[in-house]
C-alpha cells in the first residue's frame, strides 16, 4: 500500500469513526510545546499603548506543565512610562484554552499573572508594573490566538466541527474529537 493510499485510508477510517455515530466514539489529536511555540512565535513582537504606559511583548515561550490543565507565556516585556527609563522583565501568565469555533483557533482565557521577574522592581513601582500589565497585557494575550486549525489534514478539518474537548497533558496539548452528547 503506497504511502497516500495509507493515509487516505487512515483519514476515511478517522472521519467515519467520528461523523459515524458509533456510541463513545472520539479521538485525540495532539499538539506538541514546540508546535504550539512555533505557531504563537510567529505573533510576536506586539506593542500596546493604554493610559500612560507602552508595553510591548517578545519572546515568547509556551509553558505546558504536567498536572496542570492550564497553559502558559512567558514572554519577554518592555514597559515604557513617559519620562522614565524603560523597564525589561519576563512576565509568566497562565489560563484556561477557550476554543473559539468560528476563528477556528484557541485563544488564553482567564489569564493570571503567577510571575514577574524585573530586577530592581519594588514598592510602589512593582504596583504599578503589575497594574499595567493587568490592565494592557492580559488583555493582549488573551487576544492572540495560541494555535489555529488551519485545515493541514483530515484530522484537524474535523476538529474545527467535532470539538468537545481540550486539555493539557505531560507536556502536549490534547485535543479530543467526538460527537456531542
Amino acid at each position: 500500500m503506497n504511502t497516500f493510499h495509507g493515509r487516505l485510508v487512515g483519514s476515511v477510517l478517522v472521519l467515519a469513526a467520528v461523523v459515524g455515530g458509533c456510541a463513545g466514539s472520539s479521538i485525540t489529536l495532539t499538539r506538541s510545546q514546540s508546535e504550539l511555540q512555533e505557531s504563537i512565535a510567529k505573533r510576536f513582537p506586539i506593542t500596546k499603548e493604554r493610559y500612560l504606559a507602552a508595553i510591548t511583548f517578545r519572546d515568547p515561550k509556551v509553558l505546558l506543565r504536567n498536572g496542570d490543565d492550564r497553559i502558559g507565556l512567558d514572554v519577554e516585556t518592555e514597559i515604557r512610562f513617559p519620562f522614565a527609563a524603560p523597564i525589561v522583565g519576563r512576565v509568566a501568565t497562565l489560563g484556561r484554552l477557550y476554543y473559539d469555533p468560528d476563528a477556528k483557533a484557541f485563544y488564553f482565557r482567564d489569564a493570571s499573572i503567577e510571575r514577574l521577574d524585573f530586577r530592581g522592581i519594588e514598592g510602589d513601582l512593582n504596583f504599578k508594573v503589575r497594574a499595567a500589565l493587568e490592565a494592557v497585557g492580559k488583555p493582549t494575550l488573551e487576544s492572540i490566538p495560541v494555535y489555529k486549525l488551519e485545515g493541514r489534514n483530515l484530522k484537524e478539518t474535523t476538529a474545527q466541527h467535532f470539538l468537545t474537548e481540550v486539555f493539557v497533558r505531560g507536556g502536549k496539548l490534547y485535543l479530543k474529537l467526538g460527537r456531542p452528547e
